[in-house]
């Protein structure tokens, strides 16, 4: 009987042992995982902010360009207005209007990017705050139980919170109680 008490003694201090690494570990694992999706986030908004630096100078360089082409056709419409002022004036006018609306169907076009990349960068916000909110869930729901493996086997972990009591049946199987 005393080899007995002596083996549950040893067999509690071993569990509780290896409850202890399976909860360290556990633990580790968790905070990796949080600091992966932390940095996953930030990476995909530095990379849509940078993106939208990009296009928003990209944007500035063509409307620099453009203003600097319609500044040229314009001196060279007053240039020649004395010859054939008439001629050159509806070309002009036709140059500028051209221009102009091509100037808001580009600005428009980008303005829809910037608008794309926003919403974009708020449904990864989004897709980042359910994991969060999963992985809350996810620990709420298995009690604090966790499984673990590692060289020395595959482990049950339980939160410190939690105990065994064994020496129940459940249907035809052995069973654990969870406290």
């Amino acid at each position: 009987m005393t080899n007995l008490g002596a083996l549950n003694k040893r067999l509690q201090s071993k569990m509780e042992q290896d409850r202890k690494e399976l909860e360290r570990q556990s633990q580790l694992e968790l905070e990796t995982l949080s600091k992966n999706l932390n940095a996953l986030s930030q990476n995909a908004l530095h990379t849509i902010e940078h993106d939208m630096q990009l296009k928003s100078q990209e944007i500035s360089v063509k409307c620099g360009e453009i203003l600097n082409e319609i500044e040229h056709k314009l001196l060279v419409l007053d240039k020649s207005l004395a010859k054939a002022w008439y001629r050159n004036f509806l070309i002009g006018i036709g140059i500028v209007a051209g221009l102009v609306l091509g100037t808001m169907g580009i600005s428009l076009l980008l303005s829809n990017h910037l608008l794309n990349l926003q919403s974009e960068l708020t449904a990864l916000n989004e897709d980042k705050t359910r994991a969060e909110q999963s992985l809350v869930m996810l620990q709420r729901k298995t009690w604090g139980i966790s499984f673990m493996e590692n060289q020395q086997g595959k482990f049950l972990v339980l939160n410190t919170s939690k105990t065994l009591t064994p020496g129940w049946v459940v249907g035809n199987q052995q069973a654990w109680k969870v406290e």
